[in-house]
């Protein structure tokens, strides 16, 4: 899957925009509820081919909090390793939908704060939980993320001692 170039353009457009001004938040939030549209219509391979760097890393909280279900990698590397965790993590849900409630824009990292609800594929039963996401990006594009159920994992990750506005 090629890249159009337009896509990349805006990309960099937004980029170059001061961190937290109303349109680089607004393109930011628009872009993440487009990737949630994806990945809720099981299409996991456009958001990491459009948005992750070649080289970038995906990792999942581990060790004191045990978040981590055994079947899940962590770290994974490159396009191709993201495009694999996101199946691997929709697999047990017969639909997921995710609600983006912020979006903290730090310049060259964010961190997000997402409700995801989803429902499993075999037992029918509504799940509901809200995770954190860290990112780091390098010219428009996530070179490492690092996903959490805590806010105070995703704040050290995301390098903010404190959460910037919204």
């Amino acid at each position: 899957m090629r890249m159009p170039r337009a896509v990349g353009a805006l990309r960099r457009l937004i980029f170059r925009l001061p961190p937290g001004s109303h349109f680089r938040r607004a393109a930011l939030a628009r872009a993440m509820q487009l990737a949630f549209a994806s990945y809720e219509r099981g299409d996991f391979e456009m958001v990491p081919r459009v948005f992750y760097a070649q080289a970038a890393t995906l990792e999942t909280a581990r060790g004191r909090r045990g978040e981590v279900p055994l079947d899940l990698p962590s770290p994974v590397q490159g396009v191709e390793g993201v495009m694999r965790w996101l199946e691997i993590w929709h697999e047990p849900f017969s639909s997921v939908r995710y609600e983006l409630g912020q979006l903290y824009d730090g310049g060259d990292s964010a961190l997000l704060v997402m409700d995801q609800v989803a429902t499993g594929r075999t037992s029918g039963a509504e799940v509901r939980q809200r995770s954190y996401s860290a990112l780091r990006w390098e010219r428009g594009q996530v070179v490492w993320q690092f996903v959490t159920l805590q806010l105070e994992d995703a704040m050290e990750a995301a390098g903010f001692d404190a959460l910037p506005e919204p």
